[in-house]
C-alpha cells in the first residue's frame, strides 16, 4: 500500500513538473542597427544588419525560462569618403561597407508576466564565431581600382563575446503556436582586432528588432 501511494505521488509530481516545464522550439529573425564602438576619435557610421536562426526555450515555471538561439548574425558599419590620387588631387566620392558575419549563440535568462499575452525581460551572455569579414569599396567612377572588395577575416578575432538584453511580448496564436516580438541590444566585450599590440580598440554593438514563431512541445 505504501509503495502504491509513493508511486502515485511520484506520478503526480512528474505530471505537475512536466506541466510547468515546457520546451519551445522555433525560428527568429529581424533587422537592426549595428555599429563599432572604438576608443579612436574617428567613429564609423552605423549600418543595417540582420539576424536569423533557430530558437529554443525551456520554461522552469510560468514566469521564468532559459532562452537560446543559434543564428546567423550580420554586423558592421558604413562610411562615405573621398578618393584622391597620389598627389592629393580629389577624384570623387566613395563609399565603404564593412560586414562581419557571425554564427551567434546567446544564453538568456527570461522573466515573464501576464496571462494570455505575456511580456518579458531577458538578459545574458552571447558567444559569436566569425565566419568572414569583408570591406567593399565603391564609387561612381568606372574604374576597378575605385570599386573593389577586401577580405579581412584573418585580421579579426574569430571569437566575440558580450552581453545581450531585451524586452518584448509573446502572443499565442493557437494552442501550441505563439508569435513574439523583441527589441534586443548587444554589447561586445572582446576587441575586434586580433593584434594584441594595437592601440585602437574596437568592439561590436547592435540593436535588433526580432520577430519569432515558436512551437510548444508536449
Amino acid at each position: 500500500m505504501k509503495k502504491s501511494i509513493v508511486f502515485i505521488f511520484l506520478l503526480f509530481s512528474i505530471s505537475a513538473f512536466s506541466q510547468q516545464n515546457k520546451w519551445y522550439v522555433g525560428i527568429v529573425g529581424g533587422a537592426g542597427v549595428t555599429k563599432i564602438r572604438t576608443n579612436f576619435s574617428y567613429k564609423p557610421n552605423p549600418n543595417i544588419g540582420f539576424y536569423t536562426g533557430l530558437s529554443g526555450q525551456y520554461n522552469f515555471s510560468k514566469h521564468f525560462a532559459i532562452h537560446t538561439e543559434l543564428a546567423f548574425d550580420r554586423k558592421g558599419t558604413k562610411d562615405n569618403f573621398t578618393f584622391s590620387d597620389i598627389n592629393g588631387n580629389i577624384i570623387g566620392p566613395g563609399k565603404a561597407i564593412n560586414q562581419l558575419n557571425y554564427l551567434t549563440l546567446p544564453m538568456l535568462f527570461r522573466a515573464s508576466i501576464g496571462n494570455k499575452v505575456t511580456y518579458f525581460l531577458q538578459a545574458g551572455p552571447y558567444l559569436s564565431y566569425l565566419l568572414n569579414q569583408t570591406s567593399k569599396y565603391s564609387s561612381n567612377i568606372d574604374d576597378p581600382q575605385y570599386n573593389f572588395k577586401i577580405n579581412g577575416t584573418s585580421y579579426i578575432s574569430r571569437m566575440d563575446f558580450g552581453m545581450s538584453a531585451g524586452l518584448g511580448a509573446v502572443i499565442p496564436v493557437k494552442e501550441k503556436f505563439s508569435v513574439s516580438c523583441e527589441l534586443r541590444g548587444n554589447y561586445g566585450l572582446i576587441k575586434l582586432s586580433n593584434n594584441n599590440s594595437a592601440t585602437i580598440k574596437s568592439y561590436n554593438e547592435s540593436l535588433n528588432f526580432l520577430v519569432g514563431i515558436s512551437y510548444k512541445i508536449g
